[in-house]
């Protein structure tokens, strides 16, 4: 059984580049058959839909829409691809930027009702209530994974980090629909709250890695060089 770690944080966080970083780095040691995907993924169903779609201004519909959308998008994901990879190669490591984790919070934070036909949906299929569900049971039923994840890497640079991201990204003329500050906080506090309460709900206590130390001192490459090298040995020395 090969091995799976999700890749989370805000928008801006860095784990896009930070997963393609690591992919390249246990490629070239030749000692594992690494895998790399992100969600939305684009060889997925609903891709273009909902890259459409989250341009637009959310309301409430299009929220539940695209979140949906991401929903099985990433289902089809695990059944195309990541659960014949883990199943049929011992030595794979499967890297995937974003997890259903995101998909909770972007939906809560737009007010969506997707959480909650979630845990409906779980609660049906394992008889489980909402305050007993952690994420193992969660990734297992609704993305149909034949595997929990090793492990969850949870990227957190300061909010000032993330806020000067936006504010490039803006002044680039390469904005996005959640780069507004308030946004930012808000994602930023969502995200602080989703690592508390999962923490507390694994049954594995090292499932969820959470990378806030950062030195305002130094610069953006050395801090993210020290998390890199965190993310990777706990990648290649971690059991299932």
């Amino acid at each position: 059984m090969g091995k799976l770690f999700f890749f989370e944080g805000p928008d801006g966080s860095g784990k896009t580049i930070m997963s393609k970083h690591l992919f390249d780095i246990i490629r070239e040691q030749r000692e594992y058959f690494p895998y790399l995907f992100a969600l939305p993924n684009k060889s997925a169903f609903g891709y273009d839909k909902i890259k459409e779609l989250s341009n637009r201004t959310h309301n409430k519909v299009i929220t539940d829409a695209v979140q949906s959308l991401y929903l099985i998008n990433m289902i089809e994901t695990f059944e195309e691809n990541v659960n014949d990879i883990l199943d049929k190669y011992p030595n794979s490591i499967v890297l995937i930027d974003r997890s259903l984790i995101s998909t909770f919070i972007y939906n809560t934070k737009d007010n969506g009702v997707l959480e909650q036909i979630c845990i409906d949906y779980i609660h049906k299929k394992t008889g489980e209530k909402y305050g007993d569900i952690d994420f193992d049971i969660i990734s297992k039923v609704i993305t149909h994974s034949i595997v929990a994840p090793t492990n969850i890497f949870f990227i957190m640079p300061p909010l000032e980090i993330l806020i000067k991201h936006s504010e490039d990204r803006i002044n680039s003329g390469n904005a996005e629909l959640n780069d507004k500050i308030e946004t930012v906080k808000q994602t930023y506090e969502f995200y602080q709250q989703a690592y508390n309460w999962y923490s507390k709900k694994a049954k594995n206590p090292n499932e969820f890695v959470m990378l806030d130390d950062w030195d305002l001192s130094k610069s953006e490459e050395k801090n993210y060089s020290k998390m890199s090298e965190t993310i990777l040995n706990t990648i290649l020395y971690s059991k299932i």
